[in-house]
């Protein structure tokens, strides 16, 4: 599925700094925090629904370090990034170690990743970005 690859590479590169690979935040930006990053896996957080998920994803959270999304991803990217949420508590050991994969930038083969296209748009007035 196209839209768990995206939502995949998405959580590696922009999530995991905070959240950790595996969603628990246990990373030394995600501890130090205040509020500390939510365990992604957690009940808690299991509980919001799929509309409020995708609200915080698009909006982040004042006051945390949980930035807004909104203007950077479509908003199919964030409903395909909030169903990989859902997938975080019973990730496979194979899974955990294609996200391990991916950070050191490999593609799922163990070669090095070259840069995908992605669907976010520039913030209107923005200059185009590049990777």
């Amino acid at each position: 599925d196209e839209g768990l690859v995206e939502a995949r590479e998405h959580w590696v590169a922009h999530c995991s700094t905070c959240h950790a690979l595996d969603g628990s935040g246990n990373t030394t930006i995600g501890r130090n925090l205040y509020p500390k990053a939510p365990d992604m896996r957690d009940l808690d957080t299991q509980k919001l629904t799929d509309g409020e998920l995708f609200y915080i994803i698009s909006n982040g959270v004042r006051f945390t370090g949980m930035p807004a999304w909104g203007g950077e991803d479509s908003p199919q990217s964030i409903w395909e990034l909030t169903g990989y949420i859902r997938r975080l508590p019973k990730l496979s050991a194979e899974e955990k170690q294609l996200l391990e994969k991916l950070q050191r930038g490999e593609s799922s083969e163990g070669k090095a990743a070259g840069p995908k296209p992605h669907s976010h748009t520039d913030a209107p007035g923005a200059p185009p970005h590049k990777h």
